[in-house]
């Protein structure tokens, strides 16, 4: 007898519309890898589909810079040869004009770590889908995986913002992830927390004069739970 066996697919960045051929890759792909285990499985995928989500919020200038030099970081720079097209539907946007794919790929990530609507709209989704459709697996790719498991995040700055560099002495740092040490080193154990730790260096950051806020994005009941820091090295450990 056949199993059955329900998948959640929730797809990465890029477009991706209902009923597309990525469905059908996907699909191949699963009945493959399942083959090789059992031959009587019979998957039952689901595709989740959010990207409607990204298309009705727009990505601010500063998030498309910051999506457009992730990609310049990656060494994509042929990305940028790209047709542009505007970020929504309808009249250009100036800075918002970026190429498609730079749009549908930093872009979204960007986007979705600066924008709490669309964090908490593509949840709310996939809640939604994961109680209509009860899956025994929930296989997520890229992006679908962030929006799946929603892991702690620590940002330098803001969507808006720009990340500035702290030289300490002759030694440059970035300011966020200078402040960040050293509130993990000062904060008592009993008081270290995801909630305290981005407190602390937010603080110290503003004490230094830059503009510039961490963000902090995650489940809220794992934010105040406490953070194992481990024992100091001691100087015969050297």
């Amino acid at each position: 007898m056949a199993k059955r066996l329900k998948i959640l697919a929730v797809h990465g960045v890029s477009r991706h519309p209902r009923g597309g051929e990525w469905e059908s890759r996907w699909q191949e792909a699963i009945n493959a890898s399942l083959q090789r285990v059992d031959r009587t499985a019979r998957p039952e995928i689901h595709f989740l589909n959010y990207e409607d989500i990204f298309d009705a919020r727009e990505i601010s200038a500063q998030g498309t810079l910051t999506a457009v030099g992730n990609v310049l970081a990656g060494g994509l720079v042929s990305l940028l040869r790209a047709r542009t097209t505007p970020v929504a539907r309808g009249a250009a946007r100036g800075l918002n004009d970026v190429p498609d794919i730079v749009r549908w790929t930093a872009g979204m990530v960007t986007q979705w770590l600066g924008d709490s609507v669309v964090r908490r709209q593509t949840r709310q989704r996939l809640a939604a889908a994961i109680k209509d459709f009860n899956p025994d697996v929930v296989c997520a790719h890229s992006l679908g995986s962030l929006i799946a498991y929603m892991p702690v995040l620590l940002q330098a700055c803001q969507e808006d913002q720009f990340a500035y560099e702290y030289r300490h002495g002759a030694t440059p740092y970035g300011a966020f992830t200078y402040n960040l040490a050293q509130a993990w080193r000062d904060l008592p154990a009993e008081r270290l927390t995801f909630r305290t730790l981005h407190h602390q260096a937010t603080r110290a950051i503003a004490a230094m004069g830059y503009e510039q806020t961490p963000n902090l994005v995650g489940p809220p009941a794992w934010l105040n739970q406490p953070m194992a820091r481990g024992r100091r090295p001691a100087a015969s450990d050297n």
